[in-house]
């Protein structure tokens, strides 16, 4: 299986090999949890006492590779220090499509799988195992294979856009990103995305 799934990236990869890439990098700052959960009582960055939104900084590097005009693959890793103070992150790969583009706005939703990952939380007192997580070696880890994002970029050059999205921190988190995309490399006339203004001054 393993073997497969490799096999199928590197022909993803080859048959694009003049495709553009772009590189992303964006900051976490506020995140959202409106679920119940066993633990809601070790969470101790929340704002307010709503219980419900709360700060966990970190980053997310991306690397996005289009096959068309509006399809892309991305793998992203993040890190970021969570509600209850332990260092967390994810990693995922998402299928994007671009679904609406305007002048220099446009919207992307992202779909695919995500691993989740944190420091153990089983150190901190109190902590309740709802086995959510699977726990090894003073990690814990979770597998989602239906995750996602949401993302809207402002077109700033042919090289460079803003990046702000909504996406899945966290089994039961979601959160706020903002940053940068730039473009690696690939032909830009090919697919597209920086055609990134349909201005009509746009050159």
């Amino acid at each position: 299986m393993k073997t497969t799934l490799l096999s199928l990236i590197l022909l993803i990869i080859s048959a694009h090999a003049n495709a553009q890439v772009d590189l992303s990098c964006r900051l976490l700052t506020v995140s959202a949890s409106p679920f119940e959960g066993t633990n809601k009582n070790l969470e101790l960055a929340y704002i307010g006492a709503s219980n419900v939104f709360a700060i966990e900084p970190g980053a997310v590097l991306g690397a996005e590779l289009f096959t068309d005009e509006r399809t892309s693959f991305q793998f992203a890793l993040a890190g970021y220090n969570d509600k209850a103070g332990k260092p967390a992150g994810f990693a995922s790969l998402f299928l994007k499509y671009k679904i609406a583009k305007k002048y220099k706005h446009s919207l992307t939703i992202g779909i695919g799988p995500s691993l989740f990952m944190r420091q153990s939380w089983a150190t901190i007192k109190g902590y309740t195992d709802d086995e959510l997580y699977i726990e090894n070696a003073g990690n814990q880890y979770k597998l989602a294979w239906l995750s996602g994002e949401i993302s809207y970029n402002y077109y700033l050059s042919k090289k460079a856009d803003v990046y702000i999205s909504l996406l899945r921190t966290a089994p039961k988190s979601f959160g706020i990103a903002a940053g940068a995309v730039f473009q690696l490399g690939g032909k830009k006339s090919r697919y597209g995305r920086r055609k990134g203004c349909d201005c009509p001054s746009y050159r």
